[in-house]
């Protein structure tokens, strides 16, 4: 006696046929009859971590800073026409300043990688692999999952020779990771004041910040970070080596400082570079004023007097300030 499946079609199973389970998975894959999950829903259930659907190639010709045309295909790693620049040049040390901070060397398709919300800092970085290494970088653009995060430019390249050319100056045999990265001797050593501020200017687009008074960068690599300090030292900049709690920092406070770095290095980013002359121009402005102050009370003018001179001249300085300023119990910060 043969038993029946649910369907009434004779067969050789106790409950259903073959026919019929694979009409009910079309809909729910059965990996147990406790866990189950629903093909048509999955994506919403389990998003992926790092969306990369929404893909656009950028415009790097738009862009002020690249001045290289691009093109949309990564080239062949195995290609005759990458041309290895061997000796150290600005390019080259401005590539390893942005690969000691944010950019990453993946050994598994020998991937060089930049990833920043800032699109002339990705251009940038991705002209100086082409002038150094002679591949066509490729751009793409990252929408991440809350809309309230800016977007995010990545540029890569892949290249067996490129990647090889870069673990010749990784001395810890570390992949330029965060913790152990070092600068290349080449770098180091070099009395070449436009390598060693190419660099600078690298190293800074990626770990740096401008504040109120202050330009500093942090790192969790306390050896890497002593070396970007000697390197400023080199430059005559004056700097601080501070611990923090979790990570390392370098400080350049003094106004006279900041100038020096911004005439030396600077900042590809636009929004660093612009607050920093932002906030060089506001202690000028008010060093100005200390020093006009000073020039009325060397004439036995007294504080009602300079206060009301100064107002006049449309210069906002509290009344306090100027009496503090007379004696000698505050002072603008030395430039």
């Amino acid at each position: 006696m043969t038993s029946k499946c649910k369907c009434g079609n004779p067969c050789g199973n106790v409950g259903r046929c073959k026919s019929c389970a694979n009409k009910e998975r079309k809909g729910t894959y059965h990996f147990s009859e406790k866990a189950k999950i629903n093909i048509s829903n999955s994506r919403k259930k389990f998003p992926t971590i790092l969306p990369m659907i929404y893909t656009k190639y950028l415009n790097p010709m738009q862009d002020k800073h690249h001045s290289i045309k691009t093109k949309n295909k990564i080239s062949d790693a195995n290609s005759s026409n990458i041309v290895l620049q061997k000796e150290m040049n600005e390019k080259k040390s401005y590539m390893f300043g942005v690969i000691c901070g944010d950019g990453h060397v993946a050994p598994k398709g020998f991937r060089i990688i930049l990833c920043a919300t800032d699109k002339e800092f990705v251009n940038y970085f991705g002209m100086c692999l082409y002038e150094t290494y002679g591949i066509f970088v490729r751009y793409r653009k990252i929408r991440r999952p809350n809309p309230k995060n800016k977007l995010l430019y990545l540029g890569e390249i892949c290249s067996k020779r490129a990647f090889e050319d870069i673990l010749k100056y990784d001395l810890n045999n570390s992949l330029f990771r965060s913790r152990k990265w070092n600068i290349p001797d080449e770098i180091l050593n070099s009395k070449n004041k436009k390598i060693i501020s190419s660099f600078l200017k690298g190293f800074f687009d990626s770990e740096g910040y401008v504040g109120k008074g202050i330009v500093s960068a942090s790192s969790v690599n306390p050896d890497g970070l002593k070396q970007v300090s000697y390197l400023l030292n080199k430059l005559e900049i004056e700097n601080n080596f501070v611990k923090q709690s979790n990570c390392f920092m370098i400080r350049i406070q003094k106004a006279k400082q900041r100038k020096r770095f911004l005439e030396y290095i600077g900042f590809t980013i636009e929004r660093k570079n612009k607050r920093l002359i932002e906030d060089i121009k506001k202690f000028d402005y008010k060093s100005m004023i200390y020093s006009k102050s000073m020039e009325l009370h060397s004439r036995g003018l007294g504080n009602r007097k300079i206060f009301r001179i100064l107002s006049d001249m449309n210069t906002p300085v509290p009344r306090r300030t100027i009496t503090e300023w007379i004696t000698n119990k505050h002072k603008p910060r030395e430039l």
